[in-house]
């Protein structure tokens, strides 16, 4: 039997937290809050700064993923990147945070849509209200 010292064990429990992180930059074009710094710069190298623009309320993106990034992630199969996209196709509006100054956590995309509220979450279900929100 062969065995790897060297070998991390928690390697997939990184990466798929990264890829977390990452899927949050890609919808949004914002770093999320409350990162470790090696976090942020892992995130930072594998971001470009943004040309386009994104479907949110302030309409430019600071950082989009670099191609190979995307592709490497599979980022267009993330759950909550596909089920943020197919509500922002029905007229939905991200929005990156509750506030200014207010938590970007990368876990969560805040939408609306006139009055109505949602939030998906990194595993692709979806919250019927925002937070510190009464249901109505």
């Amino acid at each position: 039997m062969k065995q790897n010292m060297n070998k991390d064990p928690y390697a997939a429990q990184k990466r798929a937290l990264f890829r977390d992180q990452a899927a949050y930059l890609h919808l949004t074009g914002r770093l999320p809050t409350h990162l470790r710094s090696a976090a942020n710069s892992t995130l930072l190298d594998a971001s470009i700064r943004a040309q386009g623009v994104t479907p949110w309320e302030a309409g430019e993106k600071v950082f989009e993923l670099k191609p190979e990034t995307a592709k490497e992630l599979k980022i267009e199969d993330h759950p909550m990147v596909r089920m943020v996209d197919s509500l922002v196709q029905t007229g939905w509006v991200i929005q990156p945070s509750l506030g200014s100054n207010r938590r970007r956590p990368y876990g969560k995309i805040y939408l609306k849509r006139g009055e109505e509220r949602r939030v998906v979450q990194r595993d692709g279900s979806i919250l019927m209200h925002w937070p510190h929100e009464t249901p109505s």
